[in-house]
């Protein structure tokens, strides 16, 4: 058996097996799996509605609801008793979905016009993930290609695996609505990142390759704007691959309006996006969260200025990154903590960064400023969180989490080519210690997910470990 045919089946084997643990465990909590659908249930709901030709749900909003002089105050429709639909947008006496589009367009329409019923909410997300976690092997596999010459095949398998899982445990948890635009998004994000990279550092592409796989990327992009708008900012990951795109290319007058076709997907994607907006909202920027009915009003948050503040600031940093909530004695014996607490793996590239040596190396590839960028994202995007939000919470993770693992895995391959024998040890160690970590997360009771919903799993468990 030949090294090549060696790799393509263990790659094989470990990209299964990580489909399976990320997508499979999707079905285990009720309530986020569609047996008991309540509110999350919206993408099937907005299907039946755009096939109607109406762009707001065909149920109507009660009549006593409409009748407040703010509906959207949780206070007013809590004291006037009121029904209502949890996590809608009202407006002009109209419900809407205020979570992004993409899903409806790409996948829940499609499902439905082939099949003709509504696909579960829940397996859009498994689809997501699923892409997603084959998107972070094509990734981390180019970028073991192109940077790092002493590359351990093994262990950039169990690496993909391990930051695969990592940043996405919370959408196998919870995986029905939420998660939905939210791993809609992760996986635009990932094959954006992942073609913008093969347009600029593949050089066996040909100049018109190139610019198909960036417009590609672009195309990602953009429906990351009509999954989840937020996490749109990690676009700008694209800035400093566009400058090395036109430092490493003899670009010539004729190729200028080949560069402008890879902008086109924006601006199309962008302008129906904006006229989507416009139909429903009568803005082309609100995208329903004004009109949220929900735990907090949230026409507070549409004003960025309102919520600007340090200490709220510092609250959103320290929920996201740094908080410790202790350990138990009972299984699953840890708890959700800050982000640096569960997996201090991903602390590596922020000490690495001050090193002399590895700056070197980034500079020599062109990856300086598209390294320090994704070690700001993740805090910029908590800062967006902080003015936009009215709390964080651990789903919300997910908007910075895949960014924080590419940047961890390009720190670790560096140890590891630098000082093969030590840093693969120490590596594979850190890296055994995370997944045990993120299996352990994946059982602690939280947000209705499975062992929140059957507390006998847990105690179960326990009666069997303390006998």
């Amino acid at each position: 058996m030949t090294k090549n045919i060696a790799y393509m089946i263990a790659t094989i084997i470990f990209l299964t097996f990580s489909i399976c643990i990320t997508v499979i465990p999707m079905g285990l909590a009720p309530k986020w799996n569609g047996d008991i659908p309540q509110h999350r249930d919206q993408y099937e709901m907005i299907t039946n509605a755009f096939l109607k030709g109406q762009l707001s749900f065909l149920y109507e909003p009660n009549p006593e609801l409409l009748k407040l002089d703010n509906p959207y105050d949780p206070s007013a429709r809590s004291e006037a008793g009121v029904s209502f639909r949890w996590d809608h947008a009202l407006y002009h006496d109209k419900y809407y979905m205020y979570f992004g589009v993409a899903p409806v367009i790409t996948t829940f329409l499609p499902y439905h016009l082939i099949f003709g019923e509504n696909l579960t909410t829940f397996h859009a997300t498994q689809l997501y993930v699923g892409l997603y976690v084959i998107g972070i092997f094509l990734l981390f596999n180019l970028i073991c290609k192109k940077f790092f010459s002493k590359v351990n095949y093994i262990i950039y398998l169990i690496s993909a695996m391990v930051f695969a899982l990592i940043s996405s445990w919370v959408a196998i948890s919870t995986p029905a609505l939420y998660c939905t635009a939210l791993s809609a998004a992760l996986m635009f994000s990932i094959y954006a990142i992942y073609f913008y990279m093969k347009s600029v550092f593949d050089n066996n592409l040909s100049f018109n390759k190139k610019i198909m796989y960036a417009t590609v990327a672009s195309f990602c992009g953009a429906l990351i704007f009509a999954s989840r708008p937020n996490i749109g900012i990690i676009l700008i990951v694209a800035i400093p691959l566009f400058i090395t795109f036109i430092k490493t290319n003899k670009i010539t007058k004729k190729d200028i309006y080949k560069i402008v076709i890879i902008f086109m997907p924006y601006l199309i994607i962008g302008g129906l996006l904006m006229y989507y907006n416009y139909l429903r909202f009568d803005s082309v920027f609100e995208f329903g969260q004004t009109y949220q009915l929900t735990s907090a009003d949230q026409h507070y948050y549409n004003n960025i200025l309102n919520n600007l503040s340090i200490n709220r600031i510092n609250e959103f940093i320290r929920y996201n990154f740094l908080i410790y909530n202790g350990v138990s004695n009972k299984f699953p014996f840890v708890s959700i903590s800050g982000i640096f607490i569960n997996f201090p793996i991903l602390i590596i590239p922020y000490v690495l960064i001050f090193t002399k040596d590895f700056q070197k190396f980034l500079k020599k590839h062109y990856l300086l400023s598209l390294f320090i960028i994704l070690l700001i994202l993740p805090f910029l995007i908590t800062l967006l969180q902080s003015v936009a939000s009215p709390y964080s919470l651990v789903r919300y993770r997910l908007d910075f989490s895949f960014i924080m693992v590419i940047s961890t895995f390009i720190a670790i391959f560096y140890m590891i080519n630098n000082d093969q024998k030590i840093n693969t040890y120490l590596i594979s160690i850190m890296l055994l210690i995370t997944l045990i970590m993120v299996i352990l997360l994946f059982f602690v009771p939280f947000d209705e997910n499975f062992t929140a919903y059957f507390p006998k799993i847990i105690q179960a468990i326990n009666k069997f470990f303390f006998l």
